[in-house]
Order: C-alpha cells, then sequence, then structure tokens
C-alpha cells in the first residue's frame, strides 16, 4: 500500500525550489523508460533525475497537463520544508491548513504551490499527523506547457513556459478567508450600532432622537440580512472538499469552459490565482443551470456566446 501511496500522487515543477544553476534545465526533453502506471488515474508514470534529484511525473493523454512529484531528501521548496520534515517542526498556521485528500494522504499547501504529503496508517488517512509524523513526498500539479516533447521546470522566461494552473484547494482557501472578512465586518457594523443606540438613548430625547433610533433600527435589519447571506454563502462553502474530483459538474466543482475558470459554489466576486481569472457562481444561476450535471466536451449556449466545457475538476 505504500508502494500505491507513492505512485498515486499527483504533482509538478521546480520553479520554487532549491536548486542551483536554474538556466541548466530549459526546455529539459521529456524521456519514456520503461512503462509504470498509476493505479487510480491510469496516466503512466515517467521519471526524470535532476542535479541528482528523481522526480515522477505524469501527462494528460494530450500532453499538456502535468503532474509533478518527488520523494527525495535532497529537495528543499523555498520556504525550506523537504522530505522527512518532522510536523512539529511546521509552522502552526500552515499545520491548521492540512486537507486530506481519502486514500491518498493528508496535505499541506505551501505559498509556493508545492504540497508537503504525509502518509499515516495502510490508507495513508488512517489517522491525523502527530508532531513526529514525517513528510513522505512533496508534490505540485496543474500545469499546462506547449505540445513539443519539451519540459521546461524552472526558467519562466523561456519560449516553453510552463503555467501553473489553480487548484480547487486554493480557490476554497481564498473564497472562505474573503466570506469569512465579509462575517467579521458585518458583525462589527452590527455591534457599532447597537453601542451607538445605546449611547443616544442615554443622552437624547425628542422627536429627532426617535427618528434617528428608528433609522439604526433600519440600518441594523439591512446589515443583519446581508449577515445571513454571507452566512449561507459560508454554509456552501463548507459543504466542499476540495479534494474531491468530478466527473461531471456538481457542487465544488472547477469548470473550465471557453478558456475561463467557473468555480460552482455560491455569488462571490471574482478573484485572481497564478494570472487567472476565477468566477464563482451559484448552481442557480443561469450558467451555473447550464453546467450542472455536465461533462467535459458537453456544449450549451447562454444569449448569444456557446460555451464548450474543456475541463472539470
Amino acid at each position: 500500500m505504500r508502494i500505491f501511496f507513492l505512485l498515486s500522487f499527483l504533482i509538478l515543477s521546480l520553479t520554487s525550489c532549491k536548486i542551483k544553476n536554474h538556466s541548466n534545465y530549459t526546455k529539459l526533453p521529456i524521456k519514456y523508460p520503461n512503462k509504470v502506471f498509476d493505479a487510480q488515474t491510469g496516466r503512466e508514470i515517467h521519471k526524470m533525475t535532476i542535479d541528482d534529484i528523481t522526480f515522477s511525473y505524469q501527462l494528460t493523454g494530450n500532453s499538456d497537463t502535468v503532474a509533478l512529484t518527488t520523494y527525495d531528501e535532497k529537495f528543499e521548496t523555498i520556504e525550506g520544508y523537504k522530505v522527512g520534515t518532522k510536523w512539529k517542526n511546521i509552522s502552526k498556521v500552515l499545520r491548521d491548513s492540512v486537507y486530506k485528500h481519502s486514500g491518498f494522504g493528508y496535505y499541506i499547501e505551501l505559498e509556493s504551490g508545492w504540497n508537503l504529503g504525509f502518509c499515516i496508517g495502510v490508507t495513508c488517512t488512517d489517522n491525523h499527523p502527530t508532531n513526529n509524523s514525517e513528510v513522505k513526498s512533496i508534490r505540485k500539479r496543474y500545469f499546462k506547457i506547449n505540445r513539443n516533447t519539451k519540459l521546461n521546470l524552472v526558467d519562466p522566461s523561456s519560449d516553453n513556459i510552463i503555467i501553473q494552473m489553480p487548484t480547487k484547494h486554493q480557490i476554497l482557501s481564498q473564497y472562505k478567508s474573503i466570506v469569512q472578512e465579509k462575517i467579521e465586518t458585518f458583525q462589527k457594523m452590527i455591534s457599532d450600532l447597537a453601542i451607538d443606540a445605546q449611547n443616544d438613548a442615554k443622552g437624547s430625547a425628542g422627536d429627532k432622537h426617535e427618528t434617528a433610533l428608528a433609522m439604526m433600527h433600519l440600518e441594523q435589519e439591512k446589515l443583519t440580512q446581508k449577515l445571513k447571506e454571507v452566512l449561507e454563502q459560508k454554509a456552501i462553502l463548507d459543504k466542499i472538499d476540495a479534494a474531491q474530483n468530478h466527473n461531471v459538474v456538481a457542487l465544488g466543482s472547477l469548470v473550465k469552459a471557453n478558456e475561463t475558470y467557473f468555480f460552482v459554489s455560491a455569488a462571490l466576486p471574482k478573484i485572481t490565482i497564478e494570472n487567472k481569472d476565477i468566477f464563482a457562481l451559484s448552481p442557480q444561476s443561469p450558467l451555473g443551470l447550464k453546467l450542472m450535471g455536465n461533462k467535459v466536451g458537453s456544449e450549451f449556449q447562454i444569449n448569444t456566446t456557446t460555451y464548450k466545457i474543456q475541463s472539470v475538476e
């Protein structure tokens, strides 16, 4: 099962690691050794060695998406983490952000985009990591490359550039932060209004006071309604499992259609991750209704625009 765990990780790119002479790896050719296939994805697993560090990687059928992983202790992320790093030596903020990918392991996503992987027990998710649990793998995934059998892992200025694709974990985390900030803002505004109303009641009287107090209550009701709406958005986001992949569009799906990314969740502002715009939409919205239940290759029309689904996660 440990071997299954090692073969089942998806990951990519050396753009954020401490390896010397980055220019040596520009336009590195992809080589195909003895074929090994991932037990769950069915994709062929390839291997390469750079600076005596071994990496395995996977390509999709059209060779335009790569996943890269390493189990080599010599590899170090720009944040200073490597295979063998103990749970207790990782910052508490990062430990609190750990997420579970059932059957694969527990992961911590770093700012650089690399994910620290922990395998606990037979299924790799038998138990939550403890102080002495060690990082077993480091992965990065969803990178776009040119279709010319060349894989540039490092140099972002070359013609054969790799562009990191946004992950659902990144997207969900950012939207949760946005919603939580709104909740705290509305709660503070409601609290401040209540305090103002109390202070007014102590030092004022007459018609003007009553009018001002009524206006405060009206404003408080509006804010309370807005707070209720945001809390409902939070409840929707809390239901979404970022580690779950979908074959058809459903709540929590990340959909790419017409080169645009849609996160099926709630009506929230556009965000930008890895230079990609993400549009969050409700399943009940006009576009959401058209997307729901569809899969890769499906086409539909909104007004005069025809959409074609390119990917669903």
